[in-house]
């Protein structure tokens, strides 16, 4: 993830809804999904939360390594200051 943030070619902008979001900030979303609360809805009739634990927990070096990356591209100027790695979803 670290080499993939860092590298150039993700560096310009991109349009996100009505703004734009530099790519690191973008792919930091893909973590950050793992961990949410967020339910997929696909298939409907599927009730996969009983035949699936679906809890993902990152390892805490993961997450401290996540939040090192963070800090250095300075997306945590928009998040508060007791923010959680589900907070960079986007």
């Amino acid at each position: 993830l670290e080499e993939l943030v860092n590298a150039q070619s993700v560096q310009p902008p991109l349009p996100y809804r009505s703004c734009q979001i530099s790519g690191p900030r973008y792919l930091l979303d893909a973590p950050a999904g793992a961990v949410s609360d967020f339910d997929p809805t696909v298939p409907r009739y599927w009730e996969w939360q009983e035949e699936l634990d679906h809890e993902f927990v990152l390892d805490e070096d993961v997450e401290t390594q996540i939040r090192e990356i963070v800090a250095e591209q300075g997306v945590g100027d928009e998040l508060s200051s007791d923010w959680e790695i589900a907070d960079l979803t986007l």
